[in-house]
């Protein structure tokens, strides 16, 4: 913006230069020039609006499309810690694991802890760079959903795994919109099958999130499950 009025305010004195030497050295020019610089600079002006506006447009698609990237990923990486699978990202993975989100899958207190500054993340978001989130309306949907995880500590009965099972699947097919995932999926001559290995076990989860084995867990026995998904 500074550029611009900088800009005009330039072009406006070269402008104002050029009329004043038409209107004391060259007589009876003074009009047609004003009327050849109003048409002359109401198409610069426009032009310059134009450009202004297709440049901004691509910088704020190209803005959403870096904070779906990114909440995608982390909404992948909370998945990941609570019910397993392969770190490498797969977004049919992480739907293939929440589709078999059972309710005794419930989180152990540090990965509670990573939820709630997922959703934190997602209100700054919206405080932050409101103006971009809610010009995509899948962004916004999905922003509004991860929200929702800011209370995950203090309303813990409202937030039984199943509820977050639909927050998360949500979360994530509405970012996926966003990224174009749609655009690019196969057909089904071409899926490829793959296996993945939920394992929701607190013992796990905090295997997941600390790198170490805790024995005082592991009498929690929550069966282990091999699910099928398509690529």
């Amino acid at each position: 913006m500074q550029f611009h009025v900088k800009a005009a305010g330039t072009v406006s004195l070269i402008t104002a230069g050029l009329m004043a030497i038409d209107h004391f050295y060259l007589a009876n020019s003074f009009w047609d020039y004003t009327a050849g610089f109003v048409t002359e600079f109401g198409g610069v002006a426009a032009t310059i609006l134009l450009v202004d506006m297709a440049l901004e447009r691509r910088t704020n698609g190209a803005e959403v499309k870096r904070m779906a990237d990114e909440l995608l990923f982390q909404v992948d990486y909370l998945v990941w810690l609570w019910l397993g699978g392969d770190r490498v990202f797969s977004y049919n993975e992480m739907l293939a694991l929440l589709s078999k989100v059972e309710s005794y899958d419930e989180l152990h207190p540090a990965l509670e802890t990573q939820m709630q500054n997922l959703g934190n993340e997602a209100g700054k978001f919206k405080r932050i760079n409101g103006e971009i989130v809610y010009s995509h309306k899948d962004l916004a949907a999905a922003v509004e959903t991860i929200a929702k995880l800011a209370s995950i500590r203090v309303k813990q009965e409202e937030f039984p795994p199943l509820v977050l099972k639909d927050i998360m699947s949500s979360a994530a097919q509405s970012l996926a919109c966003v990224l174009g995932y749609e655009k690019y999926k196969k057909q089904n001559a071409d899926l490829e099958q793959f296996t993945t290995t939920k394992q929701s076990s607190i013992y796990h989860q905090y295997f997941r999130l600390t790198g170490e084995c805790d024995l005082k867990l592991e009498k929690d026995e929550r069966k282990e499950d091999m699910i099928p998904f398509y690529e």
